[in-house]
């Protein structure tokens, strides 16, 4: 009887082609930027917090409009998805990719939610300047979710990491 690796029928299987496939697991090659990404999320998003809750305490009311409530709230809860995202990371969850996927949608959500409520926030609070960095933040932000989740979705290196 002949082995499947001697079957004249079966393409050949060049040392290379095998050698790519054992080299495309862990976190390395472009999951190091996702990494990377994550981590700065963490500290970065509760620092925005702390920026907007200074700025609204000199603007007598608002703390109370929409705008920075949904922000501070938003902003936590995606810190918050950034960080649990962190461990599935690097304990190389099977969950991982498809959570990340989420957490960047939710990230997305957020944006184009914080976009929609800039426009009724105080004058006082915000200046005029701040209305670009908003839709800076949103068109980033939406370049980051196609980027990454198609590379979550078609990455050979991510299939063969998060695997646990």
């Amino acid at each position: 009887m002949m082995d499947a690796s001697q079957n004249p029928y079966q393409p050949p299987q060049s040392p290379l082609e095998t050698a790519e496939n054992a080299e495309l697991k862990g976190l390395g090659g472009w999951l190091i930027l996702v990494g990377f990404g994550l981590i700065v999320t963490v500290i970065m998003l509760p620092l925005a917090v702390l920026g907007i809750v200074y700025l609204a305490q000199g603007s007598p009311g608002a703390m109370k409009t929409p705008y920075v409530i949904f922000t501070i709230i938003g902003y936590l809860a995606w810190a918050g998805l950034a960080g649990f995202s962190l461990y599935l990371f690097f304990t190389k969850s099977r969950r991982f990719p498809r959570f990340f996927i989420g957490y960047t949608l939710f990230g997305l959500f957020v944006c184009v939610a914080d976009a929609f409520l800039f426009r009724f926030a105080p004058a006082g609070l915000l200046d005029t300047a701040e209305s670009g960095d908003v839709t800076r933040q949103l068109f980033q932000q939406l370049f980051y979710t196609v980027i990454w989740v198609t590379y979550m979705q078609r990455s050979k290196r991510v299939k063969n990491t998060f695997v646990e």
